[in-house]
């Protein structure tokens, strides 16, 4: 009669570090700076037709953006030539990261109209009044 090994690990014994490792941490970084992204450039819209104040969120809209996408870039070539899970949140973070950049530079453009059209209306306001 002949034993057979145990299946899986046996207490005691030291795993692997693939075994053991979770998602590829650039890519959590990537999805989570996408997301907040995406967020600063929708409420600095919102602020900047509300209030004026959106100014300071796209700025960092945009630079959330972009680390976003670099770091979705970076994870997407760690989980390939590594292996190990992390493609399924690198490439959320990679589209998060990239709209986020879209829409802060439309959010930019809308604020730059809105100053210029503002200016525009100044200046005609200013000659009617002499």
């Amino acid at each position: 009669m002949t034993t057979q090994p145990p299946e899986g690990p046996i207490q005691g014994e030291v795993l692997p570090p693939e075994a053991a490792a979770g998602n590829n941490a650039l890519a959590v970084v990537s999805l989570v700076m996408g997301i907040l992204s995406v967020v600063l450039a929708v409420a600095s819209m919102f602020l900047t037709f509300v209030c004026c104040g959106g100014f300071p969120f796209v700025g960092l809209s945009f630079v959330l953006g972009a680390a976003a996408a670099v770091c979705g870039h970076l994870a997407l070539r760690q989980v390939s030539e590594r292996g190990g899970p992390g493609r399924e949140l690198a490439l959320p973070g990679l589209v998060t990261g990239y709209a986020g950049v879209g829409l802060s530079l439309v959010v930019i453009l809308l604020m730059l109209m809105g100053l210029g059209l503002f200016g525009l209306f100044a200046a005609a306001g200013h000659a009617k009044g002499h």
